[in-house]
């Protein structure tokens, strides 16, 4: 037992020495020891008590060495090495089993921690090329970073050149937009000069609807049917209507018939004269109507639906080139119309 317990102490001492005890002892070698101390112990103990196991030892071949003896507790044990002739051991202290318990647990953690090790080694070395490939990786990225703030200070310049430009367009756009404005005003102002000079021209023409044409009419022709219409029709005496004289009578084109006989006097009182005897006509197919360009006929039609609406509220009414007087007052078309009236 004794020398039990001195192996034990040199166990105790060798493991307390530090990694050298470690590289010179496995566990599987100090389980050995262990095996061949236990079965010692326990073989002289036995040979004491019990005078003769057996009529002869056991020889142990060499094959029989790696047999194993069973010791209560489920507990297998080697039998030492190089001590040939031990026999199975029947019984066995707690103690001696709760040592080889706990060496060959430790034995298998030890194993495990090994494999573990052997895993964390894996491990490492993919964390090392993971490590550098990270390293690439940043350095692209670093580099990709540098071309983004190169390419974003690039477009900002752009986009501030873009923005000058932009101002200075629009402050272009602002400046043809007010010319524009200005030459519509001034086109329109000149437009309704336009007018106003075609309806001077037009202030000393008649024209005459309903007259019948003939076949091959010429101007001359064409004269001589208006100066009979209004020895007919208009009831004048021959002497007035050969003294009255034309610049030039003529029929303008329309697909109606029968087209109507443009007339212009050399005489505006003659010219006025005739129109005052527009009123025999009433109730006829015949009419006698001044002469107005087409910006001004459109004026007067409007112009003419309100004073016979207020003609017939019992107003007075004055139609006037493009102005009606309504009781002696000009009347003012709405917002909408004033641009036509050009006034």
């Amino acid at each position: 037992m004794g020398k039990f317990k001195g192996k034990r102490k040199k166990f105790a001492q060798e493991s307390s020495s530090g990694s050298e005890a470690n590289s010179r002892l496995s566990l599987s070698g100090l389980l050995n020891e262990t095996n061949s101390v236990l079965f010692a112990e326990l073989n002289g103990q036995t040979m004491n008590s019990q005078q003769q196991m057996t009529s002869t030892p056991l020889p142990f071949s060499q094959s029989s060495q790696q047999a194993a003896y069973q010791v209560p507790g489920s507990v297998t044990f080697l039998p030492p090495q190089n001590q040939p002739g031990f026999a199975p051991v029947p019984s066995a202290p707690q103690w001696a089993l709760d040592i080889v318990n706990a060496v060959r647990s430790l034995d298998k953690k030890v194993e495990d921690v090994s494999k573990k090790l052997e895993k964390l080694e894996c491990l490492e070395a993919q964390v090392s090329g993971l490590g550098t490939k990270i390293k690439g990786l940043e350095d692209e990225v670093a580099s990709v970073k540098k071309d983004v703030v190169t390419s974003m200070k690039k477009t900002k310049d752009l986009v501030d050149a873009l923005n000058d430009r932009a101002d200075n367009a629009d402050f272009q756009v602002g400046d043809l937009g007010d010319r524009v404005n200005a030459l519509e005003t001034q086109n329109e102002e000149m437009k309704w000069q336009l007018i106003d000079t075609r309806a001077r021209s037009m202030r000393d023409n008649l024209l005459f609807s309903g007259i019948a044409e003939v076949a091959d009419e010429t101007p001359d022709k064409t004269e001589e049917l208006l100066r009979g219409f209004m020895m007919e029709k208009l009831r004048m005496a021959s002497e007035l209507v050969e003294a009255i004289k034309f610049d030039r009578v003529h029929r303008i084109g329309g697909q109606g018939r029968p087209r109507v006989i443009v007339a212009k006097f050399k005489d505006f009182k003659q010219r006025q004269d005739v129109r005052a005897k527009s009123s025999a006509l009433k109730g006829s197919n015949y009419y006698i109507n001044e002469q107005f360009p087409p910006e001004i006929v459109e004026q007067r039609k409007a112009l003419i639906r309100i004073m016979k609406e207020k003609k017939s509220s019992g107003c007075k009414t004055k139609l006037v080139y493009n102005k009606l007087y309504i009781d002696g007052v000009l009347y003012k078309p709405p917002p909408q119309r004033r641009s036509r009236d050009g006034q």
